[in-house]
């Protein structure tokens, strides 16, 4: 198992999925899946959308630096150098469909912006702007600003390699 990293995004904006509102998880065959005590097994995802700059390549920001790192550390047989490794960003400018046929520039709030894909078995810890107090996980919706401190993990897939990256808290800077 590759070893996790912590990172903190900078401010971005929540332009996919729910903090607060899951979804029960499929196997291969689309069937859901379930807990050993017969719950189901759900799992909570979010898109956040970080800003571009002057950058070319979200390695070459700050925390994508530490996400690039990690990939090649956790994939050193040069898996992370393949065109199908999972990195969870999506360049939110781009016109090349995507597995279902969509392009990530015509999604809201794509457009102009790195996309990290985060997703988790539980729902993350919400926070204010400070991170001081904890606040309802219901209040951080969609359109709202963020900060999220994930976690960042080889996969250890042969078959698919990529990364995974799970958010553990998110912190509300403004709506």
């Amino acid at each position: 198992m590759s070893q996790q990293i912590n990172i903190t995004t900078p401010v971005g904006r929540l332009v996919a999925g729910s903090v607060s509102e899951g979804h029960q998880r499929t196997d291969k065959a689309d069937q859901p899946r379930f807990m050993q005590d017969g719950t189901p097994m759900m799992e909570y995802y979010i898109g956040v959308a970080i800003p571009k700059g002057a950058e070319a390549h979200w390695a070459e920001t700050p925390w994508g630096a530490q996400i690039y790192q990690a990939g090649f550390g956790a994939f050193p047989q040069g898996q992370a150098q393949q065109p199908t490794f999972a990195w969870k960003i999506t360049d939110g400018d781009s016109a090349v469909p995507n597995k279902v046929g969509k392009k990530p520039c015509d999604n809201p709030g794509y457009a102009g912006n790195w996309v990290l894909n985060m997703s988790n078995g539980f729902i993350p810890k919400a926070c204010n702007a400070t991170g001081q107090q904890a606040i309802d996980p219901k209040d951080i919706y969609k359109g709202s600003y963020v900060q999220v401190f994930f976690g960042v993990t080889g996969n250890n897939s042969t078959q698919s390699p990529g990364m995974y990256f799970n958010p553990m808290i998110v912190a509300l800077a403004a709506h």
